[in-house]
């Protein structure tokens, strides 16, 4: 059991939907799971050791909230769908290929592939924006949980937002390739104390503007 001020954080990545076995670009495009999505998010709470979960927060698409109810189920675990926590818009590339997206926008393209948290997509939401929300949402969430605050919380992410997410807790700044990105283990465990969650929001929040 932890200590009081600590908690421990289950991160989970959303399954994959059509568009993201397409290669298509899915930031907060609201769209189901493939097969292969309820697969994997059907494995995911496997490796989540999901007994002792008190509650499973999700953006409010339908992948995210669809992931989050196969997390949560085996335990009866709390469901909480939070708006802020939705995936990193990526503007007028949502529904791309990954091909067609390089031919019409070659250069920042190139740059977002070689590092998507230093690039902003037209008309899309920056790395500093998305992550002050997301950190915002999770620390809310957090404090205003209530019943549970001795019992671990999940807190499952589209892709962007997992990467990103895991590196502001870790106290890194977000960064990687887009191919490093997906290829992240699809649950990651840690303890964070509840100051370093307040700081991190307070930071973000400047950065952000």
């Amino acid at each position: 059991m932890p200590k009081t001020n600590d908690l421990d954080i289950v991160l989970i990545r959303v399954g994959p939907t059509e568009w993201d076995e397409a290669g298509r670009l899915c930031g907060d495009s609201d769209l189901p799971l493939c097969a292969a999505g309820v697969s994997s998010a059907q494995a995911s709470a496997e490796l989540t050791d999901c007994a002792d979960i008190g509650t499973v927060f999700c953006g409010s698409d339908e992948a995210s909230r669809r992931t989050a109810e196969i997390v949560a189920a085996p335990t009866g675990a709390k469901l909480r769908t939070i708006e802020d926590l939705d995936g990193v818009s990526l503007g007028l590339w949502e529904g791309l290929l990954e091909t067609e997206a390089a031919e019409r926008y070659p250069t920042p393209f190139r740059a977002w592939m070689e590092n998507p948290s230093q690039v902003t997509a037209p008309e899309g939401e920056s790395a500093e924006i998305a992550s002050a929300r997301l950190c915002d949402a999770i620390v809310r969430g957090i404090e205003r949980r209530r019943g549970d605050r001795g019992r671990p919380v999940a807190i499952v992410l589209r892709p962007i937002a997992f990467a990103w997410v895991a590196a502001w807790l870790r106290e890194e700044a977000p960064g990687g390739s887009w191919a490093e990105i997906k290829a992240l283990d699809p649950v990651i465990r840690m303890r964070v104390s509840r100051e370093v969650l307040r700081e991190r929001r307070t930071a973000l929040r400047a950065v952000a503007g």
